[in-house]
């Protein structure tokens, strides 16, 4: 007896669930085992959370794969420690698009690509003059994941909706930190050195550094 269509379609995103998850799990436990190689502990009770919000973002961007990415990029404004939590919502929203094949590698030029893909080989090739071992394999971590976020972010804008998407999530971002940071430096209430530098000199709204809040802007 030949499946309907629904069936197919229902077989399928269970599949694509399935593989989301399992690769969101590796994701996780490759983290788990760069904090042992790079000596940072990391307490039972925080990756036991980071599990349980792991699996809601998978769930979230398998089912709402659009909602997932507007998230990430509304969370732009808040960067108080590294990795940020866009950073995770990211990670993870690439890793379904892996998983579900919605990852579109023929949109993106081959001239960029190219550099960015040597950009990233050089400087794995330099990790092995480097000094400090662990400074270097987290520095060459980041330069990985923003050429995987180029290549993500390429192939995701692929309609106006998606663009105004973007652009709508980064503006509230940024609304919401320009509110905060002007309130915190202009006037005194309880809770504003949250926003500002020690002393009130500078704003930062929901960042850790007022310099990366003036670039954001």
């Amino acid at each position: 007896m030949s499946s309907t269509p629904l069936q197919t379609a229902r077989a399928t995103d269970a599949r694509r669930t399935v593989y989301s998850v399992a690769l969101c799990l590796a994701l996780a436990f490759a983290v788990a085992l760069a904090s042992r190689v790079l000596h940072t502990s990391v307490p039972f009770s925080m990756l036991l959370a980071g599990g349980v919000a792991m699996l809601a973002l998978v769930g979230l961007a398998v089912a709402r794969y659009d909602l997932a990415v507007a998230l990430g990029f509304a969370l732009l404004g808040f960067v108080r420690f590294e990795p940020a939590p866009t950073d995770a919502i990211f990670a993870i929203v690439i890793a379904v698009a892996v998983a579900t094949g919605r990852l579109r590698l023929d949109r993106v030029p081959f001239a960029p690509a190219a550099l960015v893909g040597l950009l990233i080989a050089v400087s794995g090739l330099s990790i092995a003059t480097a000094v400090d071992l662990s400074l270097a394999l987290r520095f060459f971590t980041i330069s990985l994941y923003m050429g995987v976020f180029f290549v993500w972010l390429i192939g995701y804008i692929d309609s106006r909706h998606r663009a105004r998407l973007l652009v709508v999530a980064y503006l509230v971002a940024a609304l919401v930190s320009a509110v905060l940071g002007s309130l915190a430096y202009l006037f005194s209430f309880p809770g504003m050195d949250l926003f500002t530098t020690e002393g009130g000199f500078r704003a930062q709204a929901l960042f850790k550094d007022p310099n990366v809040y003036a670039q954001f802007l």
